[in-house]
């Protein structure tokens, strides 16, 4: 939160927006299965939920971002010491530990979004439209796995 010298607190010129999709209840219920390949809808009946999606109707935006991914998070930290030479005062040796993914949580990320990973008919429920075998497969993973660095910079 900003703060002024004079502890007002807000700054003039603030712009606060907010943008209001509206969605329809869908079930999302991701598994990873010991082995083949995780869904996004692994856990649930998927013919049922294929068949709530549609294509939009000539003249139809259609809706948008009515899919969720599970949750995301990602903690990185950095730690660092910085000494000054004793043989002039402008001169510095700094010491970094960056780690990026500290807790190394993988979550699951992008969907298979080809014409038979994510595509449907014009409208599956009404035409009692089976989902393909690779729909809603995850392909990747959100973020990266840890990663480390150290450096070491000499400042003059």
């Amino acid at each position: 939160m900003p703060f002024l010298v004079d502890d007002t607190r807000w700054a003039t010129n603030w712009n606060v927006q907010a943008y209001v999709t509206p969605t329809r209840p869908l079930e999302s219920c991701p598994n990873r299965p010991t082995n083949g390949t995780p869904k996004l809808f692994g856990g649930c009946d998927l013919t049922r939920i294929y068949q709530r999606f549609r294509n939009a109707y000539p003249g139809e935006t259609g809706p948008r971002n009515y899919l969720r991914l599970p949750g995301y998070v990602d903690v990185d930290l950095g730690l660092g010491k910085t000494w000054k030479m004793p043989w002039s005062e402008g001169h510095q040796l700094q010491l970094r530990w960056d780690v990026f993914n500290v807790t190394n949580t993988q979550h699951f990320g992008f969907i298979d979004v080809s014409r038979t990973g994510f595509g449907v008919v014009r409208d599956p429920a009404r035409r009692g439209s089976k989902p393909p075998d690779n729909w809603s497969n995850f392909i990747q993973i959100q973020g990266q796995p840890r990663v480390m660095q150290v450096g070491l910079r000499y400042s003059f």
